[in-house]
């Protein structure tokens, strides 16, 4: 069977359209994909930002070494934030995290579990 020209011709005209299709259908789908993805790590960012206030700050934890001289009282003053009352808040904490006996029983070269404030952006 032989084919004419015109016949080759509609021949190619077809694959072409149909290889068009599925590319723009492709196209589709990744951008429809992204589209999606997009979306939804907007509406996470902004439900966690809705869950914290602005300014508001988060407790850290972090450990340091006792030097000679050091009180709990100084420790405290270094450290409490205005979401502590006043420095016998702060200090009980301090004893509570680190299980003192007494605030009196730290000594130079312990080291001490203390809570602080940041806020991050």
């Amino acid at each position: 069977m032989t084919y004419t020209g015109s016949y080759v011709l509609k021949r190619a005209a077809i694959r072409r359209k149909k290889n068009n299709f599925r590319r723009f259908t492709a196209f589709t789908a990744v951008f429809a994909l992204i589209l999606i993805i997009v979306t939804a790590s907007l509406s996470i960012r902004s439900f966690a930002d809705e869950k914290s206030p602005a300014g508001s700050r988060t407790k850290y934890y972090k450990s340091i070494e006792i030097k000679k001289g050091d009180t709990l009282s100084g420790i405290a003053a270094s450290y409490i934030s205005s979401e502590y009352s006043g420095k016998k808040e702060y200090i009980n904490e301090v004893v509570k995290i680190n299980s003192l006996d007494d605030i009196n029983d730290i000594h130079a070269g312990d080291h001490l579990i203390i809570p602080y404030y940041y806020a991050m952006k």
